[in-house]
C-alpha cells in the first residue's frame, strides 16, 4: 500500500487523471481485518487521515470522510460477525473457539477504539449471561447430587467440577466468575456429610486425569488440584507417594550428600568423612526416635500442640545464654536432634494433624480405600531434610564450639519452613527471601 500511494502521489502530480487509491485502501484494510492484523488497520487508517489533508494532490477520487465512514462500517460488521460466531460457538460448548472471537473483539476495541465506538461490555455481557446460567445449573445439578450422599454417583460430581473448569481455562474473560462458582461449589462439598472424603476423592480422579474426555482436560484436572485449598491433602499425598516411590535408604542418602568447606583457595568435602556421617547417622536416629515417641503421644491424646511446644521450651531454657550464630557450644549441638523433631512434629500436626485424623476415621468407616496410605497425608521431613538440617546446624561438627555462619543449604522448593521455625525456637532472627509477596506473607505469619 505505501508503494501505491507513492505511485499515486506521482501520478497524480504528472496527470489530471484521479487513481484507484480509495479502492486500493479498502481492499487492503478489509484484508487486514479478516486476518485479525487490527495494527495493520491502524496504521492504515492513521495514513488515510493523512492522505485527507492532500487528497487533491495524492488522488483520492472520494472524499476522505467518506472513505473513513466506510472503514468504520466495516469494523462494525467485523464486530458484529465475531459476536454471532462467539454465540455459535457458546451453543456448542466450543470455549476456546469462543475465546478467540471475544478476543478478536477485545483486539478490536483496543486498537481500533480510537477510530471507532464499539460497546465491548455489551458484547461481554450477552455472553456474562449464558455463562452465569450455565454455572448457576451446574451448580444446582451438584446441590441435587449431594443431597443423598450415599447415593453418590462420584463421576457426575466430577463432571460438574470439570465443566466449569473448562470455562475457567479456556474462557478466561470469564475466569475470575467462573473461579468464584468454583470455589463455591467445592465448599458446597466440603460442608456435605464425609465431604473431606468426597473432595479427597475428586481430587485423586482429577489428579489422575480420570475426569472428562476432552484432550485438554488431564491437564485442567491437575491444575484444578495445585490451585485450590480443598485439595491440599491430595497434593501432600502424591507428593509423599512420589517421594517414597524414588525413597533412598539412610545409607544411599549419606552417600550422595555433600557439604564443603571452603577455606582460601581450597574446598573441603566436609561431610564426606566417616566421622561426619556416624555423627549425622546417630543424629538421625535420635531424631527418628523422639519424633516417633511424640507423634504417637499426640496420635493417642496424650500430647497437645501447646504440650510439645512447652517440652521445646523447657529443653530451650536449660540451654546457654546468648546463642548466637557466633556462638554456637556443644552443650547446644546435642540437643539439636530432639529440638529438630520437636519443631518438625509441630509444623508436621500443624499442617497436617486433622487431615490424618479425619482420613484415619474415613479408612476405618469405609469412606476410603484401605490402600490409601494415611500416614501420607502427613507434611513429614524426609531423611535428607532431616540430615540436611543437622548438618546446617553443625551437629556433626567437631570440637567444643562453633560458627553457623556463612553456611549455605540447597534443598527443594518448600522444604526450608520447619528449619527456620527450629532457628525461631532458640530465638533466633530468621530471614526468609522470596520473590512472591503471597510466599513472603504466608511466611512471616
Amino acid at each position: 500500500l505505501i508503494l501505491r500511494i507513492s505511485r499515486s502521489l506521482e501520478e497524480a502530480r504528472k496527470s489530471k487523471y484521479p487513481s484507484n487509491l480509495a479502492s486500493d485502501m479498502k481492499l487492503v484494510f478489509g484484508r487486514a481485518l479478516n486476518e485479525d492484523l487490527y495494527e495493520q488497520a491502524k496504521r492504515l487508517w492513521e495514513t488515510l487521515r493523512d492522505l485527507v489533508k492532500m487528497q487533491h494532490e495524492v488522488g483520492l477520487s472520494r472524499n476522505g470522510l467518506e472513505l473513513e465512514s466506510d472503514l468504520r462500517m466495516m469494523v462494525k460488521d467485523k464486530v458484529k460477525s465475531a459476536t454471532k460466531a462467539m454465540s455459535r460457538e457458546w451453543d456448542v460448548r466450543d470455549f476456546p473457539k469462543a475465546q478467540r472471537e471475544l478476543d478478536k473483539v477485545d483486539g478490536m476495541v483496543k486498537i481500533l477504539g480510537g477510530f471507532v465506538e464499539m460497546d465491548e461490555e455489551a458484547v461481554k455481557a450477552s455472553l456474562r449471561g449464558e455463562v452465569k446460567a450455565e454455572l448457576d445449573e451446574s451448580i444446582k445439578r451438584a446441590r441435587s447430587q449431594l443431597m443423598n450422599i450415599t447415593k453418590l454417583y462420584l463421576p457426575d460430581l466430577a463432571r460438574e467440577i470439570m465443566q466449569i473448569s473448562r470455562i475457567m481455562h479456556h474462557l478466561t474473560t470469564y475466569a475470575d466468575l467462573s473461579k468464584e462458582y468454583l470455589k463455591d461449589l467445592l465448599n458446597i462439598v466440603q460442608g456435605s456429610p464425609s465431604g473431606g472424603s468426597v473432595l479427597f476423592k475428586l481430587g485423586r480422579l482429577l489428579e489422575a486425569g480420570k475426569v472428562g474426555d476432552q484432550p485438554a482436560d488431564r491437564g485442567i484436572g491437575r491444575e484444578i488440584v495445585d490451585t485450590f485449598a480443598h485439595f491440599k491433602d491430595v497434593r501432600t499425598l502424591n507428593f509423599n507417594e512420589r517421594t517414597a516411590a524414588a525413597k533412598k535408604s539412610l545409607d544411599e542418602a549419606l552417600e550422595d550428600f555433600h557439604a564443603y568447606h571452603h577455606a582460601g583457595d581450597t574446598w573441603e568435602d566436609q561431610a564426606s568423612t566417616l566421622s561426619s556421617k556416624e555423627r549425622l547417622q546417630k543424629g538421625h536416629a535420635i531424631y527418628k526416635e523422639v519424633f516417633d515417641n511424640l507423634f504417637e503421644e499426640w496420635h493417642h491424646g496424650n500430647l497437645t500442640e501447646g504440650g510439645l511446644a512447652d517440652k521445646a521450651k523447657a529443653i530451650v531454657r536449660e540451654l546457654p545464654k546468648n546463642i548466637s550464630t557466633d556462638y554456637w557450644p556443644s552443650a547446644l549441638r546435642t540437643k539439636v536432634p530432639e529440638l529438630l523433631a520437636m519443631t518438625n512434629l509441630q509444623y508436621c500436626i500443624y499442617h497436617s494433624g486433622a487431615s490424618f485424623i479425619h482420613f484415619e476415621k474415613a479408612v476405618k468407616d469405609g469412606e476410603l480405600e484401605e490402600e490409601v496410605s494415611t500416614s501420607n497425608v502427613l507434611k513429614k521431613a524426609h531423611e535428607i531434610q532431616v540430615i540436611s538440617q543437622l548438618h546446617l546446624l553443625a551437629y556433626d561438627s567437631p570440637g567444643n564450639q562453633t560458627s553457623l555462619k556463612s553456611r549455605l543449604m540447597q534443598i527443594r522448593t518448600g522444604e526450608g519452613s520447619s528449619l527456620s521455625n527450629m532457628l525461631a525456637v532458640l530465638g533466633l532472627r530468621v530471614r526468609v527471601i522470596t520473590i512472591s509477596n503471597d510466599l513472603a506473607s504466608r511466611d512471616f505469619k
